[in-house]
């Protein structure tokens, strides 16, 4: 028997529009529906990831989609998609440690396609299948929420939305790659909580086009 797996996540308590989280009370963002987000951007995204997926099957070989688990919406597991950008050894493929500036497993063409972010477009299924938004707090790996749990209080509050393909706190902090930098990274999580809705998410669409052209938003 098959069900969906799940993140263990704090007891929540619903009250009307209001979630109480291990006594803390925070409104609940309503976000719209996930296909709807996603399909304008669809085809042209489609035609440069199957551009991706042939160049990496040419120089890299087989698989050219890399699959990892990340925890969602209420603690819900799934399986995000990339286009692969690492070697194709064993132990590159199960790694599951965060990824580093100048890592030695990134090929040169994963480079480029990290750079110009056409290694993230695979996503555009995850949010066309409900897994994920456009807009919303980066998806984490399971083990690594566990221990970011049991260190910082407040991190399971950023499950309460659905995870996004960009969000405020890549715009405005980019990666993290230890619990202290993840502990401010998570401030602007809970800053996006406070002020959601559709002016904030304008703001990051926008600061998205600026910023991920800047090296420091690329491992």
């Amino acid at each position: 028997m098959t069900g969906v797996q799940t993140c263990a996540l704090p007891i929540l308590e619903r009250q009307g529009g209001v979630e109480v989280v291990l006594g803390m009370e925070r409104h609940v963002p309503h976000q719209p529906a996930h296909g709807s987000q996603g399909e304008g951007g669809a085809g042209v995204g489609e035609s440069v990831v199957a551009v991706g997926a042939a160049l990496i099957y040419a120089t890299m070989g087989a698989p050219v989609f890399f699959h990892q688990q990340r925890v969602g919406r209420n603690g819900r597991i799934f399986e995000i998609l990339k286009l692969r950008t690492m070697s194709n050894a064993p132990k590159a493929m199960r790694s599951s440690t965060a990824t580093l500036a100048n890592d030695p497993r990134i090929t040169r063409l994963g480079r480029v396609l990290r750079a110009s972010h056409i290694d993230e477009l695979p996503q555009l299924w995850n949010i066309l299948v409900g897994d994920m938004t456009l807009i919303g707090p980066r998806p984490e790996q399971p083990h690594l929420v566990a221990r970011y749990r049991e260190a910082l209080p407040d991190y399971d509050l950023r499950h309460l939305v659905a995870p996004g393909l960009s969000g405020w706190s890549q715009v405005r902090f980019g990666y993290a790659a230890d619990l202290n930098e993840t502990r401010k990274k998570l401030q602007y999580d809970l800053d996006y909580l406070e002020r959601f809705g559709p002016y904030i998410d304008l703001k990051i669409a926008l600061l998205t086009c600026l910023v991920y052209l800047d090296p420091k938003y690329v491992r």
